[in-house]
């Protein structure tokens, strides 16, 4: 340990003060916005934190690799080391899936056959945005088997629910926070026109 290198009562190498006042911050965002998506509440600044997990998935085992080879031996480093592993390990168990290390969960295709092919659309609405046609357009040019509407409000799922007949099933839920979902498919049995 090149950077621990001080006597126990000793003050502490200003390579270590530095690693410190990079690592104990950098380490603590990981952790709080690791720990703030767990509050089961559907707040948005709660709910943005579920995004950078591949990005704490990273950070956080990298910041607690520094810290053990920079931090100085106290019970605070531990701690906040123990903190940091845990969910550092929390973060890449979630990500790990996703990852091309992961074990697939659906095989290749063995031949390109486009009648069994699925086309999915997914058209992130913006709620605040209220201009229809360029959503209905891409609908339209594109013909999906599966439309997913990304942050639709009350306004949105009513409007997107009319146009196209075909997409007779469906699932409706509006949110006025960014986090509203509409899902639309075709009736079993049917498949969409196409030329």
């Amino acid at each position: 340990h090149i950077i621990r290198s001080t006597m126990p009562d000793g003050p502490a190498t200003p390579l270590a003060t530095l690693a410190a006042w990079i690592l104990y911050p950098t380490g603590s965002a990981v952790i709080l916005t690791t720990l703030l998506p767990m509050v089961r509440r559907g707040w948005w600044w709660l709910r943005i934190w579920d995004f950078p997990r591949p990005q704490n998935a990273v950070i956080g085992p990298l910041v607690f690799v520094a810290g053990w080879v920079a931090l100085p031996g106290s019970a605070t480093a531990w701690v906040f080391l123990a903190a940091l592993g845990t969910v550092s390990g929390y973060q890449v168990w979630r990500v790990w899936p996703f990852t091309p290390f992961a074990p697939k969960q659906m095989l290749d295709a063995t031949r390109d056959e486009p009648a069994r092919r699925l086309r999915i659309l997914v058209t992130n609405v913006e709620g605040s945005n209220r201009e229809t046609k360029p959503v209905l357009d891409a609908v339209r040019a594109s013909e999906p088997d599966l439309w997913l509407a990304l942050e639709p409000d009350g306004w949105w799922c009513e409007r997107l629910r009319r146009p196209y007949p075909r997409f007779g099933r469906g699932r409706h839920r509006p949110q006025g926070n960014a986090y509203g979902l509409q899902c639309r498919s075709p009736p079993p049995g049917r498949a969409l026109d196409r030329p």
